[in-house]
């Protein structure tokens, strides 16, 4: 077998454990600079690309097979968000850039004075973008300038909704 085929061979044997590209290498003999060349020409993957990507085709799988049922005990019938990789404060920044080219200043006017700053959260991030999205849309529209507020920390909603209310009340700021 040459490097790339015994490569594959180890990743697909011990694809459940930790894997690094030194140990993967030393299967062969080779050094990894060696093993990186050689794999990419024969797969057209980096070696822990490759790792990646199996790994995830296997978890798609196995929730596919309802392991979310078996795992996690959330019903095969639930309906689970779909993942967004346009984010929604990437959305709403968009729509604000456009509409209001000097995002940070305020005209007032005789129906509303002010600007929104708007804090979209994981939830509005990744699972419902629109809504952020929608949102600055109407508040442009109406010519209320909005400002997307970036590096925000986490209002532990994430976990409330997992029933970890020991670790939300140690880490909820002081009052």
């Amino acid at each position: 077998m040459n490097p790339a085929q015994k490569a594959l061979w180890y990743i697909e044997s011990h694809l459940a454990e930790p894997l690094t590209l030194d140990e993967i290498a030393a299967i062969d003999g080779i050094s990894r600079f060696h093993m990186v060349r050689a794999f990419a020409s024969a797969t057209g993957f980096s070696v822990m690309r490759y790792v990646r990507v199996r790994r995830l085709t296997k978890a798609a799988r196995a929730l596919a097979a309802g392991a979310l049922a078996t795992t996690l005990g959330v019903a095969a019938s639930a309906p689970i968000p779909k993942f967004h990789s346009k984010t929604g404060s990437k959305r709403a920044r968009k729509i604000a850039k456009a509409a209001s080219p000097a995002a940070g200043t305020v005209t007032p006017t005789d129906a509303t004075r002010g600007k929104v700053a708007l804090f979209v959260t994981c939830y509005g991030d990744r699972n419902e973008p629109h809504l952020p999205e929608d949102l600055t849309a109407v508040f442009e529209h109406n010519g209320i300038p909005v400002k997307v507020v970036g590096k925000e920390k986490c209002c532990g909603m994430p976990k409330l909704e997992l029933g970890d209310l020991e670790r939300r009340r140690r880490e909820e700021p002081p009052p």
